[in-house]
């Protein structure tokens, strides 16, 4: 028995994935790349590394909370050697939700696999076979090696961008509520992680951008005021505070119409390239090119 799960669970940790294929990719390029992403899904679909400048490399990905991209760039920051920008995605969920306490918890186990990130401690989080339910892992199995499925989402510069318009009125409610709620003791760590990084990229002569994308009405309208505020503001002080510290929040804005949005809180394709054009003359304009 001991032999079959062993075998089971090497055949599924040989299976290539997103997780997997950025972990591959630091390790042969990291000290090559001078900008790096960070965030969530938000940042994952709305920023494409292609229109940015040279070296640029995405880590942001699908429920990945800021927690997680604050400890993906502590565990890398050694081998990042050419890097003098940072982009970090701080959107409306970032200070209420962690990906430990929520539904899709089970990602947590490819950052302790892939890249050797020990964020958590229990032997599930340590298991592709003891993570996933018997019937994932075996459509997942049989999708690679039986129908020979390409595995990789994400683009070679790490980024997700879909060419879809999914139904913007049913998610945009949907996806507002599930982003809702307070978190006091989590904010508080991250205010104190958020500070380490700021000083640490000043120290090291790294510019942090903080970029929260555009969103669509629907989603916009049934969030809490408050949260929103407090996002919001917490972006304005950290740029007034810190001189490495720039923002580029693009949240509220009436500039980018139904055919850029993937749904109610993400940019699809030509959203994405619309913004990252954006967002990299706002780097150039840093930078002074």
């Amino acid at each position: 028995m001991a032999v079959l799960f062993v075998g089971v669970e090497f055949s599924l940790r040989n299976i290539p994935n997103d997780y997997k294929y950025k972990a591959d990719y630091l390790k042969t390029n990291s000290a090559n790349i001078e900008t790096l992403v960070l965030g969530n899904s938000h940042i994952y679909r709305a920023v494409d590394p292609t229109y940015l400048g040279p070296n640029s490399f995405s880590l942001a990905y699908v429920s990945q909370t800021l927690d997680l991209d604050l400890a993906l760039f502590d565990h890398y920051k050694d081998d990042l050697k050419s890097v003098n920008t940072v982009i970090l995605g701080i959107t409306y969920p970032a200070f209420a939700k962690n990906l430990k306490t929520a539904a899709e918890s089970w990602r947590l186990k490819n950052y302790n696999l892939y890249y050797k990130l020990p964020f958590t401690y229990t032997l599930a989080d340590y298991s592709e076979v003891l993570s996933n339910s018997f019937e994932t892992n075996k459509q997942l199995w049989w999708n690679y090696y039986g129908l020979d499925q390409n595995m990789i989402k994400c683009n070679a510069l790490g980024a997700g961008p879909l060419n879809e318009n999914r139904n913007l009125l049913k998610r945009g409610p949907a996806a507002a509520k599930r982003h809702t709620g307070e978190n006091p003791e989590y904010r508080s760590e991250l205010l104190e992680k958020l500070t380490d990084l700021f000083e640490y990229c000043a120290t090291q002569d790294i510019q942090v951008v903080l970029i929260s994308p555009p969103t669509h009405k629907a989603y916009r309208e049934h969030l809490d005021p408050n949260q929103t505020r407090d996002f919001l503001n917490y972006i304005d002080s950290v740029q007034k505070r810190y001189s490495n510290v720039k923002a580029f929040v693009s949240f509220d804005s009436e500039d980018y119409q139904d055919k850029h949005f993937l749904d109610g809180d993400h940019l699809n394709a030509a959203g994405a390239q619309k913004f990252t054009e954006r967002l990299n003359s706002i780097l150039e304009e840093i930078n002074g090119i």
